[in-house]
């Protein structure tokens, strides 16, 4: 008897393949245009505002200082949920919604870590890709700059519309 099946989302960022728990995925959109505001951090993309809530848009790539292509119409954006606040994650490629059996993914290897967030591995097109904790994708100090980051375009989109015309 098998044990309960459990779905990922495999995704690309340059020559890596990836993977999150499609139970953390909220939304898989097409890259619309962003805000970028002045004095962003590096690894952010720039700001979504998704029927009408900001959510702060990181390109992966650069948080995990691997190779990315350029982004288009094309490029997916994964709102995921992270520490209960909704991320956007810029990526090259999605790829296809894997299942597994178990209750979690295979665990890795000692030293492999894909900073400090993947939690095991799934077999995928006969490699082991990592499986990424959503809630550990972005560190406490990371998760903080990004929330003050939000707060401070919210606060600037407020003014924005209260100027007068």
């Amino acid at each position: 008897m098998s044990g309960p099946e459990t779905h990922v989302l495999v995704f690309q960022m340059g020559t890596n393949t990836y993977a999150l728990e499609a139970s953390a995925i909220e939304q898989v959109l097409l890259y619309s245009e962003l805000t970028t505001p002045p004095n962003m951090p590096h690894a952010m993309g720039g700001v979504l505002n998704l029927y009408g809530r900001l959510i702060p848009v990181l390109r992966l790539a650069r948080l995990f200082g691997v190779g990315g292509r350029d982004v288009d119409l094309y490029t997916p954006i994964l709102v995921i949920r992270c520490a209960d606040r909704q991320i956007g994650l810029i990526v090259d490629t999605v790829h296809n919604l894997v299942p597994f059996e178990g209750e979690s993914p295979t665990p890795l290897t000692e030293g492999v870590s894909y900073n400090e967030c993947a939690i095991g591995a799934v077999r995928w097109k006969e490699e082991w890709t990592p499986v990424l904790d959503a809630a550990r994708i972005l560190t406490m100090e990371e998760q903080q700059r990004v929330e003050d980051f939000r707060r401070q375009e919210e606060r600037r989109l407020l003014e924005l519309e209260e100027a007068p015309a």
